[in-house]
């Protein structure tokens, strides 16, 4: 296996870049950050440091990540989507266009949050949750598994979302 190197400012920092990636030209990566095999990274976007990106994820154009962030394989994020510092998404979970993931939030596996979402600090995502359409979920809130959450609904700070309960507008 080849893993490719971008060293960094006379050789303090690496990044490592693994083979059949698909990285744009204009793509900024930060220090110490690992990309793993058959990654597609589109225009613009902007890689914080300390990030680890999984096997086969794609990132779309103008899309901004933050430090110490953790995207795991088969992970896709859409256009124009903000995924600030400390936060970790979960295998084959999908972040839609222009949505907002707020410092320290973790996303379980196979979860969806859809265009327009935004998630504040310090939420937990469980597995197969779905975040609606420009929803807006509280700092410090806790979704749990399977639980749905449709468009355009507001959830205050410190909510609680039992697993599998379904929050419509």
């Amino acid at each position: 296996m080849t893993v490719y190197y971008m060293v960094r400012r006379a050789g303090t920092h690496k990044t490592k870049l693994y083979p059949e990636c698909d990285i744009a030209s204009s793509v900024y990566i930060g220090k110490d950050v690992d990309i793993k095999h058959n990654v597609t990274i589109r225009d613009d976007t902007s890689i914080g440091n300390n990030v680890y990106i999984g096997y086969h994820v794609y990132i779309g154009k103008n899309v901004s990540i933050g430090d110490d962030v953790t995207i795991k394989d088969y992970a896709v994020i859409r256009d124009g989507s903000s995924i600030n510092q400390g936060v970790s998404i979960g295998t084959r979970s999908y972040v839609g266009n222009n949505a907002m993931v707020s410092d320290h939030v973790t996303c379980g596996q196979d979860s969806h949050i859809l265009d327009g979402a935004v998630i504040s600090s310090k939420v937990m995502i469980d597995r197969d949750v779905i975040i609606g359409m420009d929803a807006v979920i509280g700092a410090r809130s806790i979704i749990g598994a399977h639980a749905r959450v449709s468009d355009d609904v507001s959830l205050a700070n410190d909510m609680v979302v039992k697993t599998g309960t379904r929050i419509i507008k």
